[in-house]
């Protein structure tokens, strides 16, 4: 534990202080989140009084740590060669997909 500082997570949930503190420990947040339940059951609500002070004490994390917040602003295809993906080129191509998901292949005919 050497050279860590104890801080908030920067893509916090409720403060972020769980995830500083699984993040410090190294262990897994959700662990983290379950056993400030746990102890706020336990201590008659006297672990929630000293979550909301850490919220106040504990500085924010610098550094980002979520893996998903990654957007490409451009890629290459062999086929297209450069794809600007950071403004969708149309009004129809922005449309296209929302709340589309994933859809299967049509049925052949013959199954009709």
């Amino acid at each position: 534990m050497v050279g860590r500082k104890l801080t908030r997570d920067a893509n916090a949930r409720l403060g972020g202080v769980c995830a500083g503190v699984a993040r410090y420990f190294g262990i897994d947040p959700i662990v983290a989140r379950i056993l400030v339940v746990a102890g706020a059951l336990l201590t008659g609500g006297l672990l929630v009084v000293a979550y909301v002070a850490l919220i106040f004490v504990l500085p924010k994390s610098s550094v980002s740590g979520d893996v998903f917040d990654v957007r490409p602003e451009s890629a290459s295809s062999e086929k297209y060669g450069p794809i600007d993906c950071s403004v969708p080129s149309s009004e129809s191509e922005r449309q296209t997909y929302v709340g589309v998901g994933h859809l299967p292949p049509k049925p052949p005919r013959s199954f009709r």
